[in-house]
């Protein structure tokens, strides 16, 4: 039978995972059923983050994590109206 190692000590036992899904604008707009130009608006506004993983002179690689997404759908969801 073995025998399991219990002194060992994780680098981050209650954290997640410092790198979360990181989505295309495309992708984004997909999800929320938007235009690509709507997502840059929410971008603009800071209602999105945006993260540029360009390098060089190469066109532009804007991603938005998916946790921002879900927040921006948390804020915009609207109460259903009490009758």
């Amino acid at each position: 039978m073995d025998r399991v190692r219990t002194d060992v000590v994780l680098p981050y036992p209650s954290e997640p995972p410092v790198c979360e899904k990181l989505l295309s604008i495309q992708s984004v707009a997909e999800i929320l059923d938007v235009s690509r130009r709507s997502v840059y608006r929410y971008i603009a506004l800071g209602e999105l983050s945006a993260i540029d993983l360009r390098t060089g002179r190469e066109r532009s690689r804007v991603r938005v994590s998916g946790s921002d997404v879900k927040a921006l759908v948390e804020r915009r969801t609207c109460a259903p109206a009490s009758r």
